[in-house]
């Protein structure tokens, strides 16, 4: 039997672009094994409490979820066998039976205790739900620093279009979590973070938690709709909500970064992404380059070019793609010149114009 924990963290969201905004707020998680979980005697599982989780608020659609077995049948229905080992339920608790969790997560390790999925519940104020698998092509352990990348597809926020993707890092630690997600399109950035130390649930540490945050997700749901009116105060744009994705979750198959960097008052930073074909559908390869890193020294981005490309090969990776658009032509020419050939679209994202294709 495993004891429930407490996560007392603290989350942080930036946004960058036309119209900025930030801010910081402590929020209480508990981490629980779903199959084998006992806690303390404010908390239940599936029974009503002052704290609880239930099985009804995770795996399916807000109120009609099937917990354990939904995720059971997703990990298999993908052939992930490498998640033999232990699952872990990240989430926010139903305070006096009312809950809203704007992300959840599932931990899906190997028997050996290691990382190898993640499903991230995300759930918006319309009463919509997606979910995110995501793990790396070959199921091995995710690291602190693995990049896990995922395509959006779902309506979050009114303020933020369904375009561009999410960046995922997860550190899980005996003692501590901490998760980053860096969701980035054409029209700007929004990054958020989740962190705090892992400690035992206990009765007093649910008491302290009600003391500190009486509301709940309630108050979750207050500090939502008081973070949009000054978005809206702000001038940002409305984007309707359309319809959510008619399938429940979809997979991402994430990577370990290889990434180059030089800064000065004249030079951008540049990083590439290789990744299997697998990763992204028609994509193996992706990446970011500003026009003034190439223009302005080509001889370090054509090693750039040579050093990402020596680190496909040893990921075992021998097709390449990449995007670019029109109006950077010294990235354009630099592609050519090192015998990139165009090739037509294999992707829906609206900013690149121009595609190619490299067999190394």
């Amino acid at each position: 039997m495993t004891r429930a924990e407490h996560l007392h963290g603290e989350t942080f969201h930036g946004r960058e672009g036309q119209v900025e905004n930030a801010f910081r707020y402590g929020v209480d998680y508990v981490i629980v094994d779903p199959e084998a979980c006992e806690g303390p005697r404010l908390f239940s599982r599936n029974r009503a409490n002052l704290t609880s989780l239930h099985d009804a608020d995770h795996g399916g659609a807000p109120g009609q979820g099937r917990g354990l077995a939904w995720l059971r049948e997703v990990l298999a229905a993908h052939g992930l066998e490498a998640c033999d080992g232990r699952v872990l339920l990240l989430a926010q608790p139903r305070v006096l039976g009312h809950v809203f969790n704007p992300v959840s997560f599932w931990l899906c390790h190997d028997r050996e205790g290691g990382l190898r999925a993640v499903v991230a519940e995300v759930s918006n104020t319309y009463g919509d739900r997606h979910s995110y698998l995501v793990h790396h092509p070959d199921q091995r352990p995710i690291g602190p620093q693995d990049r896990l990348e995922a395509r959006k597809i779902f309506h979050v926020s009114p303020f933020l279009p369904i375009e561009g993707g999410y960046a995922f890092r997860f550190d899980i630690r005996p003692g501590r979590i901490g998760i980053w997600i860096d969701y980035r399109s054409q029209k700007g950035r929004l990054f958020a973070t989740l962190t705090g130390p892992r400690r035992p649930l206990s009765s007093r540490g649910i008491l302290a938690m009600c003391l500190r945050r009486p509301f709940g997700s309630r108050r979750v749901l207050g500090l939502i709709y008081w973070q949009a009116l000054k978005l809206r105060l702000k001038g940002a744009g409305w984007h309707v909500r359309p319809e959510p994705p008619a399938e429940p979750s979809c997979r991402w198959r994430g990577c370990r970064s290889t990434c180059m960097r030089r800064n000065s008052t004249s030079t951008a930073t540049a990083c590439r992404w290789p990744r299997s074909a697998r990763c992204w559908p028609g994509c193996g390869w992706s990446i970011w380059c500003r026009t003034r890193f190439s223009a302005g020294s080509p001889t370090l981005a054509r090693r750039l070019m040579a050093a990402a490309e020596t680190r496909a090969r040893e990921l075992g990776i021998r097709v390449l793609r990449l995007d670019t658009n029109s109006a950077l032509p010294e990235a354009v020419a630099l592609y050519r010149r090192d015998g990139w050939t165009g090739i037509p679209r294999f992707n829906d994202d609206p900013y690149p114009d121009l595609f190619f294709e490299k067999t190394l």
